[in-house]
Protein backbone atom coordinates (compact mmCIF):
# COMPACT_ATOMS: atom_id res chain seq x y z
CA UNK A 1 0.00 0.00 0.00
CA UNK A 2 1.70 3.32 -1.05
CA UNK A 3 2.89 5.71 2.29
CA UNK A 4 0.41 8.92 2.28
CA UNK A 5 3.07 11.76 2.81
CA UNK A 6 1.61 15.25 3.89
CA UNK A 7 4.30 18.05 2.95
CA UNK A 8 5.11 20.06 5.86
CA UNK A 9 5.26 23.52 3.83
CA UNK A 10 1.79 23.78 2.28
CA UNK A 11 -0.05 20.39 3.61
CA UNK A 12 -0.72 19.10 0.32
CA UNK A 13 -1.25 14.65 0.91
CA UNK A 14 0.87 12.74 -1.91
CA UNK A 15 0.36 9.26 -1.54
CA UNK A 16 3.76 7.84 -2.53
CA UNK A 17 4.82 4.18 -3.23
CA UNK A 18 8.37 2.16 -2.28
CA UNK A 19 9.30 -0.14 -4.27
CA UNK A 20 9.06 -3.35 -2.92
CA UNK A 21 12.05 -4.57 0.05
CA UNK A 22 12.67 -1.10 1.25
CA UNK A 23 13.98 -1.20 4.31
CA UNK A 24 11.87 -0.39 7.20
CA UNK A 25 12.85 2.47 8.96
CA UNK A 26 15.28 3.96 6.30
CA UNK A 27 15.13 7.97 5.64
CA UNK A 28 13.71 8.86 2.07
CA UNK A 29 13.31 12.13 0.54
CA UNK A 30 9.88 12.91 -1.04
CA UNK A 31 9.40 16.15 -3.70
CA UNK A 32 5.65 17.42 -2.94
CA UNK A 33 4.38 17.62 -6.85
CA UNK A 34 2.69 20.86 -5.41
CA UNK A 35 4.81 23.76 -3.94
CA UNK A 36 7.90 21.00 -5.00
CA UNK A 37 8.92 21.16 -1.07
CA UNK A 38 11.53 18.22 -0.26
CA UNK A 39 10.39 16.85 2.74
CA UNK A 40 12.34 13.60 4.46
CA UNK A 41 10.42 10.88 5.97
CA UNK A 42 11.17 7.63 7.34
CA UNK A 43 9.40 4.45 6.41
CA UNK A 44 7.66 2.98 9.13
CA UNK A 45 9.18 0.02 11.08
CA UNK A 46 7.99 -3.57 10.52
CA UNK A 47 5.66 -4.48 13.78
CA UNK A 48 5.66 -7.28 15.30
CA UNK A 49 5.80 -10.55 13.18
CA UNK A 50 5.97 -8.58 10.60
CA UNK A 51 9.02 -8.97 7.92
CA UNK A 52 12.19 -6.92 6.85
CA UNK A 53 10.99 -4.39 4.55
CA UNK A 54 7.20 -4.82 5.23
CA UNK A 55 5.59 -1.94 6.36
CA UNK A 56 2.18 -2.06 9.13
CA UNK A 57 -1.02 -1.99 7.70
CA UNK A 58 -2.24 0.02 10.24
CA UNK A 59 -0.75 3.41 9.32
CA UNK A 60 -2.58 6.09 9.94
CA UNK A 61 -2.78 8.91 6.80
CA UNK A 62 -1.91 11.17 6.51
CA UNK A 63 1.84 10.65 7.97
CA UNK A 64 3.53 13.92 8.61
CA UNK A 65 7.09 14.38 7.52
CA UNK A 66 9.27 15.20 10.77
CA UNK A 67 11.36 18.20 8.85
CA UNK A 68 10.96 20.16 5.47
CA UNK A 69 13.45 20.91 3.12
CA UNK A 70 15.01 24.31 3.48
CA UNK A 71 16.57 26.22 6.49
CA UNK A 72 14.32 25.99 9.77
CA UNK A 73 12.45 29.40 10.44
CA UNK A 74 14.31 31.45 12.95
CA UNK A 75 12.58 32.16 16.35
CA UNK A 76 11.73 35.43 16.07
CA UNK A 77 8.11 35.70 18.16
CA UNK A 78 7.37 35.47 21.38
CA UNK A 79 8.59 32.23 23.76
CA UNK A 80 6.19 30.40 25.78
CA UNK A 81 6.17 26.94 27.67
CA UNK A 82 3.93 24.77 29.79
CA UNK A 83 5.51 22.24 31.59
CA UNK A 84 3.32 19.50 33.36
CA UNK A 85 4.99 17.04 35.56
CA UNK A 86 2.18 14.32 37.23
CA UNK A 87 4.38 11.67 39.77
CA UNK A 88 0.80 9.95 41.38
CA UNK A 89 2.00 10.34 44.44
CA UNK A 90 0.63 7.54 46.76
CA UNK A 91 -1.26 5.58 44.00
CA UNK A 92 -0.19 2.30 42.72
CA UNK A 93 0.44 3.62 39.49
CA UNK A 94 3.40 6.03 41.45
CA UNK A 95 5.88 7.33 39.29
CA UNK A 96 9.53 9.06 40.08
CA UNK A 97 10.76 11.89 38.21
CA UNK A 98 8.38 13.30 35.89
CA UNK A 99 8.37 16.89 38.46
CA UNK A 100 12.04 16.55 38.42
CA UNK A 101 11.88 16.89 34.57
CA UNK A 102 9.56 19.80 34.37
CA UNK A 103 12.13 21.37 36.88
CA UNK A 104 14.81 20.69 35.15
CA UNK A 105 13.62 21.73 31.89
CA UNK A 106 12.47 25.09 33.18
CA UNK A 107 15.95 25.51 34.11
CA UNK A 108 17.07 25.01 30.54
CA UNK A 109 15.01 27.34 29.26
CA UNK A 110 15.97 30.38 31.63
CA UNK A 111 19.75 29.69 32.20
CA UNK A 112 20.74 27.93 29.40
CA UNK A 113 18.33 29.53 26.50
CA UNK A 114 17.60 32.64 28.61
CA UNK A 115 13.77 32.62 28.56
CA UNK A 116 11.92 35.01 30.62
CA UNK A 117 10.40 32.66 33.61
CA UNK A 118 7.03 34.69 32.76
CA UNK A 119 6.13 32.39 29.54
CA UNK A 120 6.95 29.54 31.36
CA UNK A 121 4.07 28.02 33.21
CA UNK A 122 3.86 24.59 35.40
CA UNK A 123 1.37 22.26 36.54
CA UNK A 124 2.53 19.83 39.02
CA UNK A 125 0.56 17.44 40.94
CA UNK A 126 3.13 18.04 44.45
CA UNK A 127 1.35 21.35 44.95
CA UNK A 128 4.48 23.96 43.52
CA UNK A 129 3.10 24.13 40.30
CA UNK A 130 3.03 27.90 38.72
CA UNK A 131 -0.54 27.71 37.59
CA UNK A 132 -1.63 25.11 40.22
CA UNK A 133 -2.23 21.12 40.14
CA UNK A 134 -2.44 19.39 36.50
CA UNK A 135 -6.21 18.50 36.64
CA UNK A 136 -8.49 18.81 33.05
CA UNK A 137 -9.36 21.92 33.77
CA UNK A 138 -6.11 23.32 34.40
CA UNK A 139 -4.45 21.95 31.36
CA UNK A 140 -6.79 23.37 28.97
CA UNK A 141 -6.96 26.89 30.31
CA UNK A 142 -2.96 26.89 29.94
CA UNK A 143 -3.22 25.30 26.65
CA UNK A 144 -5.55 28.06 25.38
CA UNK A 145 -3.06 30.57 26.86
CA UNK A 146 -0.11 28.98 25.11
CA UNK A 147 -2.21 29.16 21.78
CA UNK A 148 -3.58 32.30 22.17
CA UNK A 149 -1.91 35.02 19.32
CA UNK A 150 0.45 32.22 18.00
CA UNK A 151 2.14 33.15 14.93
CA UNK A 152 5.05 32.65 12.98
CA UNK A 153 8.33 32.49 14.75
CA UNK A 154 6.89 31.38 17.76
CA UNK A 155 8.34 29.07 20.05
Amino acid sequence: APLQVRCGKCGHVNSVSFPPGSPSGARVRVTCPKCKCVNEVQLPQHGAGGHHGSRPSAIKPPWQAPSVGGRPPRPTGRRRALLVGVNYPGTRAELRGCINDVHNLNRLLVESYGWNPRDIRTLTDDGRGTHGMPTRRNIETQLTWLAQGAAPGDV
